[in-house]
């Protein structure tokens, strides 16, 4: 009697173990091809796990890079992108912390900024070279998710 209880528990905690190691966040890969960017390009990303919210992932291309968003169907979006030439989609939420944007002449300087939209939920952007990842319409009770998330692009 002993020895099955001592089975069940090794089987409930791999189980609890096994799923708490994606601490709510799930692995997309997003797959450029060589005819629509130049060369193929994959990128991996740990995104929010979001019970009964589906997402869905689209590609873009611009006339100085390409780069990719993660909307789900609440409207919270994760993005990654590498064209500096247009404008990210915070562009609008720079306003709520007064900030008038990047300095594109100084690619080098490397920036976060971080704030809260007026319907009160939450958005951030990271600024590392040319590149571009953030999050925007992002519900208090996920900020942490997406925060994780961001910081999981390869």
């Amino acid at each position: 009697m002993k020895r099955h209880h001592i089975i069940f528990a090794t089987i409930f905690l791999t189980i609890i173990g096994c799923v708490s190691l994606n601490n709510g966040l799930e692995k997309e890969r997003i797959i450029f091809k060589p005819e629509d960017t130049g060369v193929r390009k994959t990128y991996t990303i740990q995104v929010p796990d979001l019970e009964e919210n589906e997402k869905k992932v689209y590609q873009e291309f611009g006339g100085h890079g390409h780069g990719f968003k993660i909307v789900y169907a609440d409207s919270s979006i994760i993005y990654y992108t590498n064209d500096d030439a247009i404008a990210t989609p915070n562009f609008k939420n720079y306003e709520t912390i007064g900030w008038q944007g990047f300095d594109l002449l100084n690619k080098n300087k490397d920036t976060v900024v971080y704030g809260q939209q007026g319907n009160g939920l939450f958005w951030k952007e990271i600024k590392v070279g040319e590149e571009f990842i953030g999050y925007l319409n992002v519900s208090p009770a996920d900020k942490e998710l997406f925060n994780k998330s961001i910081k999981t692009l390869k």
